[in-house]
């Protein structure tokens, strides 16, 4: 048998050791990963109210190419967010690989010692959701939280309906990018509706790259579905309203459509809403009163339409909700919540008439989202969060973001210092009038409203803050 030698071995794990030792001295630490590179920017008038957008290349990863329709691309006029577009080198539909990075006003004269990032819902953009005027001519949290001394900055996705995954890995980016501009340890983070996903997957770690959690010292959590939402399953009427302004239809056939594909929640442009979906008949009851109302949440063919089911859309969308709601929080980490509870949300007509009536009538809600699910505290302590404070207030799922009650709650938790306020019990209130007995009664009518034709009746919008009228 070959034997090695003593003087040999010893020979080897020197040089081994000297090359380790030279290495260390003459090379210099390599960063964990680089930060994304600026590839342009937009200052001025055009991207009003911010004082700048900076577009950034997330590298590192192969994002694809993300799939847009005509309703879900983003749009240049400044109503719906100047200097967007621009930012994005001119198109309406961006490469998933790239993000836009808003900086509010007065950044750098900050009073407040931790910076804030806040994080958008779908279909919507920084501008939209933060910075616009509300219908009281009331401003954002955006210029709210500017007003009081914080330095401000927000997201921007690719595409409003795409990939949870590479939106996470777009915050986590731009966490990095906020630090290093201002000096800060950690960073807040406020995350609205779906960007409130975004920012629990964030912060425990579900991510596409495996890398150390971002430095956050607190979430807000804003209307965000802890619990999922199954609004597109529960009322396909919805897709009748706003299905021109970028609602999916939960169906693969409608009689007045025939065979539906890009514009249904099963395809690849709407991987977002497969994603945030659950089954929430365990919450509340579904409306007898819904067109095909059980064929479109549990699938098959109804008077007028056929389905997959809401189980075949979550299965596309991997289960997600499923496995975000089992991952820890970091211990350190304090965690805020806010949900509404005024289920009428504001709509203009096409004539521009504002409207307020319609909304969710399965049960306690902000118009869009269930109270039991943006207020989910079983599942967040159970989760390991730290939940310092839990409110649910009488405004709807825009206003918690606009009307003075939600925005001073928001600014509350950033400024908080010393002992926390542990949460309270949590009262849903009597269900809405209208309402069934048992939580039944569906979406309130529409007046004026005479089918899926959306000219023939005077077809609703959101009216988002500053007119912008995205569902």
């Amino acid at each position: 048998m070959h034997r090695v030698r003593p003087a040999v071995a010893v020979s080897r794990g020197a040089l081994l050791a000297a090359c380790a030792l030279f290495a260390a001295i003459a090379l210099p630490a390599r960063p964990a990963a680089a930060l994304p590179l600026v590839v342009r920017t937009v200052n001025g008038d055009a991207c009003a109210p911010w004082e700048s957008i900076e577009c950034y290349e997330n590298s590192g990863l192969a994002f694809p190419q993300e799939t847009f329709l005509a309703e879900t691309e983003h749009r240049a006029s400044s109503k719906h967010g100047g200097g967007i577009v621009e930012a994005f080198g001119g198109t309406a539909r961006p490469h998933s690989k790239y993000f836009l990075l808003h900086h509010a006003p007065r950044w750098r004269e900050a009073t407040q010692p931790v910076p804030v990032l806040l994080v958008h819902g779908a279909a919507s953009n920084a501008t939209l959701s933060f910075a616009g005027t509300y219908f009281d001519g009331g401003k954002g949290v955006m210029q709210y939280l500017v007003e009081r001394g914080y330095a401000v900055f927000a997201v921007t996705f690719p595409c409003g309906q795409g990939d949870l995954y590479f939106m996470a890995e777009h915050v986590a980016r731009a966490i990095a990018i906020i630090r290093e501009k201002t000096g800060a340890k950690k960073v807040d983070l406020v995350g609205h509706s779906m960007g409130g996903v975004v920012v629990r997957m964030v912060v425990t770690g579900m991510r596409l790259r495996s890398a150390p959690a971002p430095e956050v010292r607190r979430a807000v959590f804003v209307a965000t579905p802890h619990h999922g939402i199954d609004l597109a399953f529960r009322h396909p009427i919805a897709y009748q309203r706003f299905g021109s302004y970028g609602t999916p239809a939960p169906w693969t056939f409608y009689k007045v459509e025939g065979e539906i594909t890009e514009r249904s929640i099963y395809a690849p442009a709407f991987r977002a809403q497969q994603q945030i979906l659950m089954d929430l008949t365990d919450l509340h009851r579904l409306s007898e009163m819904e067109m095909d109302w059980y064929t479109t949440y549990q699938g098959g063919t109804g008077f007028v339409s056929k389905s997959k089911g809401i189980r075949e859309a979550i299965k596309l969308g991997g289960h997600h909700m499923e496995k975000l709601r089992a991952r820890p929080f970091p211990r350190e980490l304090d965690v805020f919540v806010l949900a509404g509870k005024k289920n009428l949300v504001k709509y203009v007509t096409k004539a521009g008439q504002i409207l307020e009536e319609a909304g969710e009538f399965d049960g306690p809600c902000d118009g869009i989202l269930f109270v039991k699910s943006a207020a989910d505290e079983e599942n967040l302590r159970a989760c390991g969060a730290r939940l310092r404070d839990l409110a649910v207030l009488d405004l709807n799922h825009v206003e918690l973001l606009y009307i003075e009650e939600g925005k001073a709650w928001i600014e509350s938790k950033l400024a908080t210092e010393g002992a926390p306020q542990p949460a309270g019990e949590v009262n849903f209130g009597p269900n809405p009038a209208g309402a069934g007995a048992n939580g039944g009664g569906g979406v309130a009518p529409v007046k004026g409203w005479k089918g899926s034709d959306p000219e023939e009746g005077g077809s609703r919008r959101v009216l988002t803050p500053n007119g912008a009228g995205r569902p």
